[in-house]
């Protein structure tokens, strides 16, 4: 009991330890970069959003890949291999593939919840747009319907990356065709209940916080006659991204060890769970609660920064493609009509 409690300590001043370093890091970023340019931007095509926010997604999971493998070999059941034995190349095996398999997940839940937040908010009215109570609940309404759409290519990519990471397959292409014949489609979604469990409450409560701050700041900039605009600055699109993704981390954790060892099964000698019950169960049996809490350091380090990230670059090439879109309308307008379209007068 009392190596148990030790442990819990360790891991929460390590948790601790890592969100005062994320702190120095947006503050260091956002002095670095240039003050944000007021640039009138046009609407986004539904092309463009999906390339957009699945962008964003493949670079931010590219870049804190090997802190999201550090957490899923944390996460496994005991039998499996530690780091020690599966090498340091671990933390970036499949760092490529994963990635590029991440851009639909990031471009569904973007457009998504961009085009479901805007169907919405057309039907309720202005009352949307200012945030409160009726704000909050479009916003959690579309980030649900984000994160179950998402679901259909997140959980296929999630098998495959903590497969690899685990050591179970050598490579991409041999998990893809060795799951394909041993297990047919079905094995790419095992483990999907305990996902969707887990990605369901950690998109709506880490959308919902991340566009009501946003909102409030916008609204907040144009009341103090700031300027109107629709995109945020660096460090504050930092900021929110990274705290409404600590947010929910915290609170899906538990969650995510279940998933984690519903789907890394293979890796070790011990007889499998039946289900996620018996998962839970044998947990809380054999290793006590505080197993829940295996891995939440490297899940944040992993989880903030991702999503940071992910929050910053969407907003980032939406407001590039947004000024593109502009530029272009204005240039039609300049013009005026091509030469030759209308017929000469006889």
């Amino acid at each position: 009991m009392e190596t148990k409690r030790k442990t819990l300590i360790l891991r929460l001043v390590v948790l601790v330890a890592c969100l005062c370093s994320f702190s120095v890091v947006v503050d260091a970023v956002a002095v670095a970069a240039p003050p944000p340019k007021k640039s009138p931007v046009a609407p986004l095509s539904i092309f463009q959003t999906l390339v957009a926010g699945g962008s964003a997604r493949a670079i931010s999971q590219f870049v804190t890949y090997p802190m999201d493998a550090l957490r899923t070999i944390s996460q496994t059941r005991k039998g499996a291999k530690t780091l020690r034995e599966l090498g340091t190349s671990k933390l970036v095996a499949g760092s490529v593939s994963t990635s590029l398999f991440a851009f639909p997940l990031g471009a569904v839940q973007f457009t998504v919840f961009g085009n479901v937040k805007n169907i919405l908010s057309s039907i309720v009215g202005n009352t949307a747009a200012s945030g409160g109570v009726t704000g909050t609940a479009v916003a959690m309404v579309s980030s649900a319907c984000a994160s179950l759409a998402s679901c259909a290519v997140g959980v296929p990519q999630e098998v495959l990356k903590q497969r690899l990471v685990t050591n179970i397959y050598s490579n991409f292409g041999t998990a893809v065709q060795t799951i394909w014949k041993t297990e047919g489609l079905a094995g790419f979604y095992v483990g999907w209940g305990p996902t969707i469990a887990r990605n369901l409450p950690y998109i709506v409560i880490t959308f919902t916080t991340f566009n009501h701050w946003k909102t409030q700041e916008l609204k907040k900039r144009e009341d103090n006659k700031e300027g109107s605009t629709k995109t945020l600055d660096t460090k504050t699109a930092l900021r929110f991204g990274m705290g409404a993704a600590f947010l929910g981390c915290l609170a899906t954790q538990p969650l995510d060890v279940i998933k984690t060892r519903m789907m890394t099964q293979a890796a070790s000698n011990l007889p499998p769970y039946s289900s996620a019950l018996n998962c839970v169960k044998d947990i809380i049996a054999t290793e006590g609660v505080s197993a829940f809490l295996a891995g939440l350091p490297p899940r944040v380090c992993y989880i903030s920064p991702l999503w940071g990230a992910q929050f910053l670059l969407n907003e980032k090439f939406q407001k590039l493609l947004g000024e593109r879109n502009y530029k272009s309308q204005l240039k039609k307008i300049v013009r005026g009509p091509s030469p030759g379209t209308k017929r000469r007068k006889q």
